[in-house]
């Protein structure tokens, strides 16, 4: 092989019976650093390719091959093996017997550090943070030369097949790169370092990680504080915790005891405590259903003070949301309640920028002039979209803490995208399902992981070995494979714990088909659908499925993806700028195909959560009618086949109540007949009786309707509905009609 196996490198300590373990490669987020010093720069970096000379480069600015570099490091001919990184460094005092790290976002594919020459540390694997000590190797007060050596991606190909990389892949496609894999697409992939790179200070015993386990149904918390001693001795410390509100609210929190821990010389010990909760669900960290343009979740910090002797080592807070994820016979749940998960599945690298999770505007904090990240899950979230997967990369920290404060939902997966262009490695694959979960399960917008995407070609079923590897490090969420041809199923771990399969593409599986596979797979069976509706103009096609999938009782369902259809739909991102162009869609203008458009609102309500569906009208336009149709001009033709009536005639017609939120409710639908448009003359009136629904589900109710005496053939009688929740207007279906003959 031409690489070495960094993971070697990290100590693995496994404490107690918790199955949590602490390990030396962290999350490196830094937050319970003394100092942080950003090592970001635009003149203050060289880089040398392949050996040869240095020039200047602009860290991490979208990576060494990013368009952000003056001049671009192609992808594929500008580089064969590495790109090495230097700068001088300065290492500040601010404590005795100090310990020092560099923090990396990411180094695509792997990396090497060096200090003054002097390997120090590494690590494989691409979009996931790392971090390196530099404890022993550098000295408080001196300068030194940092050197970081970025491989490419080809540098892990396997011997046996030089088609496959050793190491997971991403959505990696650069251009001319169609003899790697096959592939015709383009992405914006990014090189070398990105995210950040930062130099840490930390005191000699620190708070180095901690897991928050919130668990409902126990009305308690679990916490796992991981904290590292790096003397040569034992020491005995004390941790003082207390809980304070985010959102300024009065909540009358509980005591928490303080916990004494005795941690053996250099070794990270998991130090855990558990704790009563004892407040309402108002508490709870709920997502934002249904929504509200200035929602905000409830959030609460874990502040934790840790003592020597008396004597303050470290403080630090970490916040979290009290919520527990977990599954019914064909559902999920959030706190005990039915959530339906309506998604996208866009992927960093297909989008505008290189980098695009710490480059563009439409994932980065407001500024004077642009909206951020908060207002991208809020464009979401207005479409009727609460849940995306993070496809093959990792979320910035800054795009988890909006998500948590908006009740978003995300859906991380690992960069392992099979396809023929990554193989199952025994090592590197499970290990990058661990750091994920090491850098995500804080977060309570975080409700489920995928294990991989499409990785339909592996020689052989190691599906467990991952299911295996996420619970040792977070065993509080759902679990999925998205997979491409696989149908539906059920994987099981051999050490506990399952993954139900995400399928991709396939047609959707009517109510009949599906009944019959909940009847043979048993009791506890979910299905999804995680990417349908492929194309650049489809939202016909997407809306109209989501209300069958509704209908159908999918647990979570997306599009491949909404930006193909709407390259211009977040902040910064256009057509001509993205790298990935399916079917060449173009961008969308307001009140035309865009916001306002008869497309837009159509798909709109069709992912309301108080949606109401007409069995009959659903039926008789049959999905097929609108796959290949494009409504590129904002229009939407619906219904397009028409009931036909005569006049005179009693007529029922089989309405389906939604409801989409998270309380039950009493519904009612009050419903009105209207000659020729949907607001013209009333032609009957009446109410149908009240249902009581359940929070996340879905009844039938019948309607009997009188059709008014007509002297004209196929006159159009419209059929308005409203429908009433606890007495209140939440949704208005006024575009099914029907053709009345005399």
């Amino acid at each position: 092989m031409k690489f070495q196996v960094y993971l070697g490198l990290a100590v693995v300590f496994l404490v107690g019976s918790t199955g949590i373990s602490a390990q030396t490669s962290g999350p490196a987020k830094g937050y319970f650093a003394l100092e942080t010093i950003d090592l970001a720069s635009e003149t203050e970096w060289q880089a040398s390719i392949d050996g040869q000379d240095y020039r200047s480069i602009q860290v991490p600015f979208g990576g060494w091959n990013s368009d952000q570099q003056d001049p671009q490091i192609h992808t594929m001919d500008g580089v064969d093996d590495h790109v090495i990184y230097r700068r001088k460094i300065q290492i500040p005092r601010v404590q005795d017997k100090q310990v020092t790290k560099i923090l990396f976002g990411a180094v695509n594919y792997g990396a090497e550090v060096f200090i003054d020459d002097q390997l120090v540390g590494g690590h494989e694997g691409s979009f996931m943070p790392f971090e390196v000590d530099l404890s022993n190797h550098v000295k408080p007060g001196k300068n030194y030369t940092l050197k970081v050596k970025a491989y490419h991606r080809r540098h892990y190909y396997s011997e046996e097949n030089p088609r496959s990389c050793m190491l997971p892949v991403g959505f990696d496609f650069p251009e001319h790169s169609k003899h790697w894999n096959g592939w015709s697409g383009n992405t914006k992939f990014g090189y070398g370092i990105v995210k950040y790179i930062k130099l840490a200070i930390y005191p000699e015993v620190y708070l180095k990680d901690i897991f928050i386990k919130t668990m409902v149904n126990r009305d308690s918390l679990l916490v796992h504080y991981f904290i590292h001693n790096t003397s040569d001795k034992t020491r005995t410390i004390n941790i003082e915790s207390g809980l304070t509100s985010w959102n300024k609210h009065p909540w009358t929190y509980p005591d928490i005891e303080d916990l004494n821990c005795t941690i053996a010389a250099n070794s990270v010990q998991n130090c855990t405590l558990t704790s009563k909760w004892g407040l309402p669900p108002e508490s709870y960290w709920w997502p934002n259903l249904p929504f509200m343009e200035k929602y905000r979740a409830q959030l609460h910090f874990l502040n934790i003070n840790i003592k020597e002797n008396n004597r303050d080592l470290c403080s630090a807070h970490q916040r979290f949301g009290f919520h527990e994820y977990t599954e019914g016979p064909f559902y999920y749940l959030v706190n005990n309640v039915r959530v339906t998960g309506i998604g996208d599945g866009t992927t960093e690298a297909q989008i505008s920028e290189y980098d695009a999770y710490s480059t563009s505007p439409a994932f980065l904090p407001p500024t004077d002039h642009t909206l951020g990240c908060p207002e991208t899950w809020r464009r979401y979230q207005r479409i009727g979209i609460n849940c995306i997967r993070v496809c093959n990369s990792m979320p910035t920290e800054y795009m988890f803490e909006t998500a948590d404060e908006q009740g978003f939902m995300l859906v991380p997966e690992p960069p392992i995208w099979g396809n023929e262009v990554s193989i199952y490695h025994p090592v590197y694959t499970p290990e990058s399902i661990r750091e994920m979960a090491r850098y995500c399960r804080n977060h309570p917008s975080v409700v489920r992981y995928s294990l991989t995407n499409e990785t339909r070609t592996w020689d052989k079923d190691p599906w467990h070995t991952l299911i295996d590897a996420i619970r040792e490090e977070d065993d509080t969420r759902p679990l999925v494979y998205e997979l491409h041809n696989y149908g539906v199923g059920k994987i099981e771990g051999e050490k506990g714990g399952h993954a139900f399969i995400m399928e991709h593409y396939n047609p959707y599986v009517r109510q009949v088909h599906y009944n019959t596979i909940k009847k043979s797979a048993g009791s506890e069976f979910i299905i999804g659908e995680g990417e349908f509706a492929w194309g650049a103009d489809k939202l016909a096609e997407f809306a109209l499925k989501s209300r069958a999938y509704r209908w159908n009782d999918y647990a979570y369902f997306a599009p491949w993806s909404w930006i193909n259809y709407w390259p211009n739909f977040l902040e910064g991102m256009n057509h001509e700028k993205h790298a990935w162009k399916p079917d060449n869609g173009p961008d969308r203008v307001d009140n035309i195909n865009g916001w306002n458009s008869p497309i837009v609102l159509f798909t709109q309500k069709s992912l309301h959560p108080y949606l109401l569906i007409c069995h009959e009208v659903e039926r008789a336009n049959n999905l097929s009618l609108f796959e290949d149709r494009e409504y590129g001009d904002g229009s939407m033709d619906w219904p397009k086949e028409i009931i036909e009536w005569k006049s005179g005639t009693r007529q029922h017609q089989t309405i389906e109540i939604f409801n989409g939120g998270l309380e039950e409710q009493d519904f009612q639908i009050a419903w009105e007949l209207r000659w020729d448009s949907n607001d013209g003359d009333l032609a009957g009136s009446g109410k149908t009786e009240t249902l009581t629904i359940e929070a996340g589900f879905h009844q039938p109710s019948r309607i009997s309707l009188e059709i008014p005496e007509t002297d004209e053939s196929n006159r159009k009688l419209f059929l308005v509905m409203h429908s009433l929740a606890d007495g209140v207007e939440v949704f208005k279906e006024d575009q099914i009609y029907y053709h009345i003959s005399k």
